[in-house]
C-alpha cells in the first residue's frame, strides 16, 4: 500500500499538467453527452407529444342506443392502449368544426348536422398504422350496432412513423459518435498511466506488476471524478442561461439528463482506464 501511495504522488507531481488536461477532457466530452442527451430528450418528448395529439373519431350511428356508446366507451378506457376516450355532442362536434374553419354562425347549425363522436386517444408508444387498423377492425366487430365510420389521420399517423425512424437513426449515429468520442479520450489520457524507471522493469512473464500500478490508476479515476463532478458544476451553472435562451429545453429534465448522460459518458472513460492498467505492457507500447 505504501508503494502506491508513493507512485501516486509521484503520479500527481510529475504528471500535473497531464492530469488538469485530462479532467477537462473528461468534463468537454461530459458537456457534449449533456447536449445530446438534451437534443435527443427534447425530440423525443416533441414526437410523443404530437403522438397523444392526434385523435380517432369513432362517428356514432344516429340510431345507436346511449347504454351502448357508454359501454364502448368504457371498453375502450380498459385497453392499456388509450389514454383517453370521451363521448362529444354534436353541438360540441359543430362548435369545434367552425374554430378550425374561423366560421362562426348559428345559422349554418340547422342545415349541417353534425354526427356524435366518439374521440379516443392512443398512447404515444401504440400509435402506428398496424395498432391502428387492429383497434378499428375490433371496434367495427364488437360494436357494429354503434359504429357507422372511424376517421383514421392516415397522413398525420404516416408522419409520426416518419419521424420516429428519422429519430432512432439519428440517436444511434449519435450515441455511436459519442462512445468513440469516450473512448478515444480514455485511450489517449490512459497512456499516461504507463509506468517508467523501476516500474516498468518490475516485469513478471510480460507483465508489469498490478500493485504498481494501482496508485495511478486511482489517481486517473480521480481525475474522471474530478471531471465529471465539474461537468455537472458547469450544465447546473447554465441551466438558468440554457431555459431563457433554448426555451424548449425544460428545465424539469435537465438534472436527469445530466447526471444520466455525464454518468455514462464518464463510466465508459474510467473502464477504458482499468483495462489500460491491466492490459500487458508489452501490448500497450505497441
Amino acid at each position: 500500500m505504501w508503494i502506491q501511495l508513493l507512485s501516486a504522488r509521484a503520479f500527481v507531481r510529475n504528471r500535473a499538467w497531464q492530469l488538469a488536461a485530462s479532467v477537462l477532457a473528461v468534463a468537454i466530452v461530459g458537456l457534449l453527452s449533456v447536449t445530446a442527451a438534451l437534443v435527443l430528450g427534447e425530440v423525443d418528448r416533441d414526437i410523443r407529444r404530437t403522438a397523444e395529439s392526434i385523435v380517432l373519431d369513432v362517428v356514432v350511428r344516429d340510431s345507436a342506443d346511449q347504454q351502448r356508446l357508454d359501454e364502448m366507451r368504457r371498453s375502450v378506457l380498459r385497453r392499456q392502449d388509450v389514454h383517453r376516450a370521451r363521448v362529444m355532442m354534436p353541438e360540441e362536434v359543430w362548435s369545434q368544426f367552425q374554430s378550425e374553419i374561423g366560421v362562426q354562425s348559428e345559422g349554418l347549425a340547422e342545415i349541417a348536422a353534425m354526427p356524435q363522436l366518439l374521440r379516443i386517444g392512443l398512447k404515444a408508444g401504440f400509435l402506428n398504422r398496424g395498432h391502428v387498423l387492429e383497434l378499428v377492425s375490433r371496434l367495427r366487430t364488437s360494436f357494429d350496432d354503434v359504429v357507422e365510420n372511424v376517421i383514421v389521420p392516415q397522413d398525420a399517423i404516416t408522419d409520426i412513423e416518419r419521424r420516429r425512424q428519422d429519430f432512432t437513426s439519428a440517436a444511434w449515429s449519435l450515441i455511436g459518435l459519442l462512445a468513440c468520442v469516450c473512448l478515444l479520450t480514455g485511450l489517449v489520457t490512459g497512456r499516461m498511466m504507463r509506468p517508467p524507471g523501476v516500474a516498468e522493469r518490475a516485469v513478471v512473464l510480460g507483465r508489469t506488476q498490478l500493485w504498481l500500478r494501482g496508485g495511478r490508476l486511482v489517481t486517473m479515476i480521480a481525475a474522471d471524478a474530478l471531471g465529471a463532478l465539474l461537468c455537472v458544476g458547469c450544465v447546473f451553472m447554465l441551466a438558468p442561461w440554457l431555459h431563457t435562451s433554448f426555451a424548449w429545453i425544460d428545465p424539469r429534465h435537465i438534472p436527469a439528463a445530466s447526471v444520466t448522460a455525464v454518468g455514462a459518458s464518464t463510466c465508459l472513460v474510467v473502464l477504458l482506464h482499468v483495462v489500460l492498467s491491466l492490459w500487458p505492457q508489452s501490448r500497450q507500447r505497441g
